[in-house]
C-alpha cells in the first residue's frame, strides 16, 4: 500500500484518473459492486473524451479497463480505487468507506489511500493457543488478511504431550519450545514490516509468550481468545478495543506537539498560509481532522474555499485537503489524522512548520 502511494505521488501530468467506489465484503453484493464500478469507469471514459483529444484519451481509457478486468470482486473490502494514466494502470482494495466519485486531474487523488494508511492503525493480531498460531493483519476494526505459509503454525507435539502427560504436568516448559518457534516466525514478519502486535490468547499463554518474546516492545496488549479457530473478523472485534486505546494515546501525544508548536510560533492554520508553507517545503506535520473534506478554488494564486464543486471546472479542486496532504508528503512531511473535536478550533487543519 505504501509503495503504491509513493508511485502515485511520483506520477504527475495531464490525464491522471482516479476512480473511487464503495464496495462490500458480502457475496450477494458482488454484481452490484461490479455494476457500480463499471458505471464509474464509463463516466471517466466520457469525461476524458470531452476533455482531451481521442489520441491522448484512448491509452488512459485502455488502462482503466485493463485494471477493471484484473479485479476479483469476490475479494472486495469496503472500497476499491482504480488509478489510470497514459502509462499507469493500478487498483487497490481498502478497508475504509469512501464516496463514489471520478477525479481527473494532473495528480492522482490519494486522500482515501493515505487515510487508509494513516487514519486508523494497521496492526497484527497473533492468535495463540498451545495447539496452533495464526497471524492476522487488521486495519481499524476490520480484518484485512490472514497470513499464509508458514502460518498457521501447528504444535505437532501437543497431542502427544497431552496423551503422555497428566494435566498437572502439561506445564509451561512443555509448551515453551512451540512458543519459541512462533516467536521466531513473528519476529521475521515484524522485521520485514513493523506494526504493533496484539496477542489474542488466554491469560496464561499471553504471560508465557510475553516472557519469551524477542520483540516485546511491539506488543501493545492482550485480547480475549475464546477459541483458536474463531473467524478472523470475530477475533479482530475482540482485539480492536486494545488498538483503540493505542490510537487515543497516540493522538494525545501528537496534539501535545501541536500545542508546543503554537507556543513556539511554528504553527499555521490559515488555508493560504498552510498552502504556501507546504509548497515551500516548510511543513513538518500536517494535522487533519478525520473525515474532513473541503472544496476550494484558486483565485489569483490564492486559496478560496467554496461550498460546491463544478466538475472539471478550471481552477477548482474537489478537496484542497487532499492537495495539501500530497504536498506535505512530497516534501518529506508527516500527516496525522485526529479523531474527535481536537482540531475544531483550527478549522479542521493545522500545520507545524520546520521553521
Amino acid at each position: 500500500m505504501e509503495a503504491l502511494l509513493q508511485k502515485l505521488l511520483n506520477s504527475q501530468g495531464e490525464g491522471c484518473v482516479t476512480i473511487i467506489a464503495n464496495t462490500h465484503r458480502i457475496r450477494t453484493a458482488i454484481k452490484q459492486d461490479e455494476l457500480t464500478v463499471k458505471n464509474l469507469a464509463r463516466e471517466a471514459e466520457e469525461r476524458l473524451l470531452a476533455l482531451y483529444k481521442k489520441s491522448f484519451a484512448q491509452p488512459i481509457i485502455d488502462n482503466i479497463y485493463q485494471a477493471l478486468s484484473s479485479i476479483d470482486f469476490s475479494q472486495n473490502l469496503e472500497a476499491l480505487m482504480i488509478f489510470a494514466g497514459p502509462t499507469l494502470s493500478e487498483f487497490i482494495t481498502l478497508p475504509t468507506e469512501v464516496r463514489n466519485r471520478v477525479i481527473i486531474d494532473k495528480t492522482f487523488a490519494t486522500r482515501d489511500l493515505i487515510r487508509a494508511i494513516s487514519e486508523a492503525p494497521f496492526y497484527y493480531v497473533l492468535v495463540l493457543s498451545r495447539k496452533r498460531a495464526r497471524l492476522i493483519v487488521a486495519h481499524g476494526d476490520k480484518a484485512v488478511e490472514e497470513l499464509g505459509h508458514p502460518f498457521p503454525i501447528e504444535n505437532i507435539d501437543y497431542e502427544r504431550l497431552r496423551s503422555q502427560l497428566p494435566p498437572d504436568r502439561l506445564t509451561a516448559s512443555a509448551i515453551e519450545g512451540f512458543f519459541h518457534e512462533v516467536d521466531k516466525t513473528v519476529a521475521a514478519v515484524l522485521k520485514h514490516k513493523p506494526r504493533p502486535l496484539i496477542i489474542a490468547a488466554r491469560v496464561r499463554n499471553f504471560a508465557l509468550y510475553e516472557k519469551i518474546c524477542s520483540t516485546p516492545e511491539m506488543i501493545i496488549g492482550n485480547a480475549t481468545l475464546k477459541s483458536d479457530d474463531q473467524k478472523a473478523q470475530a477475533i479482530i472485534s475482540e482485539a480492536w478495543p486494545v488498538a483503540v486505546k493505542m490510537l487515543k494515546d497516540f493522538n494525545k501525544k501528537r496534539l501535545k506537539e501541536l500545542e508546543k508548536a503554537i507556543s513556539s510560533g511554528k504553527f499555521l492554520n490559515d488555508y493560504n498560509d498552510v498552502w504556501e508553507a507546504l509548497n515551500a517545503g516548510r511543513g513538518r506535520i500536517l494535522f487533519v481532522k478525520k473525515g474532513f473534506h473541503q472544496p476550494a478554488a484558486f483565485v489569483n494564486g490564492r486559496v478560496a474555499l467554496i461550498e460546491k464543486v463544478v466538475k472539471d471546472a478550471k481552477g477548482i479542486v474537489e478537496d484542497i485537503i487532499d492537495e495539501m496532504i500530497e504536498q506535505a508528503l512530497a516534501h518529506g512531511g508527516e500527516v496525522v489524522y485526529v479523531d474527535g473535536p481536537g482540531l475544531d478550533p483550527y478549522n479542521g487543519i493545522a500545520l507545524v512548520t520546520r521553521y
